[in-house]
């Protein structure tokens, strides 16, 4: 069984398995690249010992205060023929429990035997309209959200199986969706959550109504204050959770104004000055964050605590 939580690239093998017990992200047999950490005699890893109260919780996590990885290794599934380029940008995996790949010449879908891919074709009007994939976001309903580097959001219905691009046109919205895609997240309606660097951030609502957008700069509503997004993430109480270059932001539920989280500059080991790459909630609710720098923190919503990983990077090989 497989876990396709990106954030497992940095964590040791103790945390990974009781990570993978306690989460929903399981996969049998289904993987394409996944990194594990090698536990060494060297390896620093204030774990929960096995006998202790915490680890024999149901679904308990050991959340150490401070622990340090260094030795890394490589599973890699497929041949050179299993993808159009050996370049991934994106995984997914739907509610059917296909695994989807995101490269920079198409997308591939996984099955745990064969792979199968998609690309755009001008003779085909329901291929997928751009073959440079930035994101996948499966849909609460079954279907995929797919967003293409120049600016192109399809979606794709399994039923049918083909793809039908979004007629993000003027007059069906603020603008146009210009620039390269960062990211999309979805709620619990069906809602669409979409980041672009020129666009910033824009909501499309369930019912495919007008595209509402919120762009950097001070002002009433809901702004970005001139903040850059790396990231996006919607949890289980559709909560949004957006990661920028400069720390975490939070926009709860029927709100229009942003919350900082953990990102106060003033205060020591905060956010602030650390890009989040990549967010997943936990099944305990925890958020787990990837940092563009000094490894990763995870992050209790309710309570505010912020946990950062402390890397060793004497070694010089840190990913």
């Amino acid at each position: 069984m497989f876990m396709i939580d990106l954030l497992c690239i940095c964590m040791p093998r103790e945390i990974t398995r009781a990570l993978k017990a306690a989460s929903s992200c399981v996969l049998p047999s289904l993987m394409v690249l996944m990194v594990l950490m090698v536990p060494m005699v060297s390896l620093h890893a204030q774990v929960t010992p096995s006998n202790s109260p915490t680890s024999q919780a149901k679904s308990a996590i050991p959340y150490p205060q401070d622990f340090w990885f260094t030795h890394h290794y490589f599973e890699k599934v497929g041949d050179e023929e299993s993808l159009p380029i050996n370049i991934v940008t994106s995984l997914a995996q739907d509610s059917t429990g296909f695994l989807w790949v995101g490269t920079q010449s198409g997308l591939v879908r996984f099955d745990g035997y064969r792979f199968e891919k998609f690309s755009h074709s001008n003779r085909l009007p329901y291929s997928l309209p751009d073959d440079y994939v930035r994101s996948i976001v499966p849909g609460r309903d079954g279907k995929l959200w797919v967003a293409g580097y120049g600016g192109k959001i399809a979606v794709y219905d399994p039923h049918f199986k083909h793809f039908k691009e979004l007629p993000l046109s003027p007059e069906l919205t603020d603008e146009t969706l210009v620039g390269r895609f960062i990211g999309m997240a979805t709620d619990s309606q069906g809602g669409l959550w979409v980041a672009a660097e020129q666009l910033g951030l824009a909501y499309l609502p369930p019912d495919g109504g007008k595209l509402r957008r919120y762009t950097p700069g001070p002002g009433p509503g809901l702004h970005l204050n001139h903040q850059r997004i790396r990231s996006l993430y919607v949890d289980k109480s559709d909560h949004l959770w957006i990661g920028t270059f400069s720390g975490l932001l939070h926009l709860a539920p029927g709100q229009t104004q942003l919350e900082s989280v953990a990102s106060d500059p003033q205060v020591k080991d905060s956010l602030a000055e650390h890009g989040i790459s990549s967010i997943y909630e936990a099944s305990d609710g925890k958020l787990w964050l990837g940092l563009t720098r000094d490894g990763a923190a995870w992050l209790d919503p309710r309570t505010r605590q912020l946990h950062r990983i402390m890397l060793d990077n004497a070694q010089g090989n840190v990913l």
